[in-house]
C-alpha cells in the first residue's frame, strides 16, 4: 500500500503550526518544503530580515522544523496522523511497512559510509 499525503494539507498543516508559534511567514509562497533548511522572513519583520527558518521534508512521513533565531524558538513538527483512514493507520503498523523502512535506513546507512570513506580518503575533515 503505497500512503500518499496531500502537498496542500502538508502546507496548511505547517502554517497552522507556525501561526500558533507566531513565526507565520511575511510571504508564505517563500516556504520550500524539500527537506533542506530555508530561512525566511517573518511577518512582521523589517524588509530584508530572514530570522525564520524551516526544513519540512516530504517524503516519507512529513515532518521538520520551524524556528525563529531572534526569539529563540525551535519547534519539532510532524504530519498530523488524525486526519488518515484507519486503513492507512494499520498500514502503518504493519510488517510490511516497518520492513520497508529497516531497508530504507540500511540503504541511508550504506551510503553514509561511502561517503564518508571518500571524504576520509580525500583527506577531508568534516568533524
Amino acid at each position: 500500500m503505497q500512503i500518499s499525503f496531500s502537498y496542500d494539507d502538508i502546507r496548511k498543516q505547517v502554517l497552522n503550526f507556525m501561526t500558533s508559534l507566531e513565526i507565520q511567514p511575511y510571504d508564505e509562497r517563500e516556504l520550500i518544503f524539500d527537506g533542506e533548511i530555508h530561512r525566511y522572513r517573518i511577518h512582521n519583520e523589517k524588509r530584508g530580515h530572514t530570522s525564520g527558518a524551516i526544513c519540512i521534508h516530504t517524503d516519507g512521513w512529513p515532518a521538520g522544523f520551524v524556528m525563529d533565531w531572534r526569539k529563540g524558538v525551535k519547534e519539532l513538527w510532524k504530519y498530523d496522523a488524525s486526519r488518515l483512514g484507519q486503513d492507512q493507520l494499520t498500514y502503518f503498523n504493519s510488517d510490511e511497512f516497518k520492513k520497508k523502512c529497516a531497508e530504507q535506513e540500511k540503504k541511508a546507512n550504506e551510503q553514509r559510509k561511502k561517503k564518508a570513506g571518500k571524504s576520509f580518503r580525500n583527506g577531508e575533515n568534516n568533524l
